[in-house]
């Protein structure tokens, strides 16, 4: 979410290097993660489909063919993540990651958490407010 919206970048003009030695979460790793989950939803969707007694022939093999190749794309991503390492140092990365300066980062994330729960506590309020209003009416 933070690539996306760069929400970061909102509040500040400067970012800096993390350091070279820190250890990361692997962005191929994460890629590949996201890939297998998205081929064993697809393969658990297809099964789901191969399960209904009421297929035709063609649409049962249909479905096989698609099963079996997903199973082997499956089987491909799992031996790919097995090499890949989940977490490297920062400067092993092709682009390694920056943040934003840490005094920074500290006042933001304190103001946004302050702003976060004053909004819970109003929710809450007018959420108590209308429950007991409510009430009130059922009642009358």
């Amino acid at each position: 979410m933070r690539q996306e919206f760069n929400l970061d970048s909102l509040t500040t003009q400067g970012l800096e290097e993390i350091d070279p030695e820190a250890r990361v979460v692997n962005p191929e790793a994460r890629q590949l993660n996201k890939e297998m989950k998205l081929t064993k939803l697809r393969l658990g969707r297809l099964r789901n489909r191969l399960a209904e007694p009421a297929l035709s022939r063609n649409v049962r093999m249909k479905y096989e063919s698609e099963s079996a190749q997903a199973e082997s794309e499956a089987q491909t991503l799992k031996t790919k993540l097995e090499a890949t390492p989940t977490h490297v140092k920062n400067g092993q990365l092709s682009e390694p990651l920056q943040t934003l300066p840490s005094v920074d980062r500290l006042i933001y994330d304190t103001i946004r958490m302050m702003a976060y729960r004053t909004e819970v506590s109003i929710i809450a309020k007018v959420m108590s407010c209308n429950y007991i209003s409510s009430i009130i009416q059922f009642k009358v």
